[in-house]
């Protein structure tokens, strides 16, 4: 009976952990930045091939807990609006070739006139709205940008899973994983 007993003391100690377990949030919806909790409720992939390159098959990746509004026009609008969100992302990321394909983009603020010869994100920006007033314009709001890193892209569209471990304007260290599908939008120009 004591063997009953401590079997099943130790069944009820490994389903609790269990449960504690499920109970966390999804870490690939879940973030923390600067110190605040945000869930991730809507995502956008916007397939914005040869909008500003000849060379490169380039995206932007959108996510937010609220809602986006993409206005997309093939090789000549491309834009973005939130509305009710507390935080807002935004990555700018380019394939060398005519396909986007997964793979590990490096940071590069492409200043140049020509594209590099390799994969390659020119912009990642965090918005936070810093006042709860659901805008990102107010002097309370913390705009973060990217100044270094990586961002690897795996699975295929439009659920890739984004890897981001980057370094923000205020000198921390960024790394969040996010793999929940993006609604796709074609902007394509071809």
């Amino acid at each position: 009976m004591k063997k009953l007993l401590v079997l099943s003391s130790i069944f009820l100690f490994l389903c609790s952990c269990n449960n504690d377990d499920d109970s966390q949030s999804n870490p690939t919806t879940g973030l923390n930045i600067n110190g605040n909790s945000y869930t991730i409720v809507n995502a956008k992939a916007v397939d914005n091939f040869n909008f500003y390159s000849d060379t490169h098959a380039e995206y932007n990746f959108i996510l937010s807990d609220g809602i986006i509004d993409v206005t997309a026009i093939p090789s000549s609008v491309f834009g973005f609006t939130t509305d009710n969100a507390s935080f807002a992302m935004n990555l700018s990321i380019s394939a060398l070739g005519m396909n986007f394909v997964p793979g590990t983009y490096v940071y590069d603020l492409n200043q140049q006139l020509d594209d590099p010869n390799f994969n390659f994100f020119d912009a990642f920006t965090i918005y936070i709205d810093g006042n709860n007033d659901k805008d990102f314009i107010d002097v309370q709001d913390t705009v973060l940008y990217a100044t270094a890193g990586t961002v690897t892209v795996s699975g295929t569209g439009p659920n890739f899973t984004l890897a981001f471990d980057v370094t923000l304007s205020n000198g921390n260290n960024f790394q969040y994983t996010y793999g929940n599908g993006f609604d796709y939008i074609d902007n394509r120009n071809d």
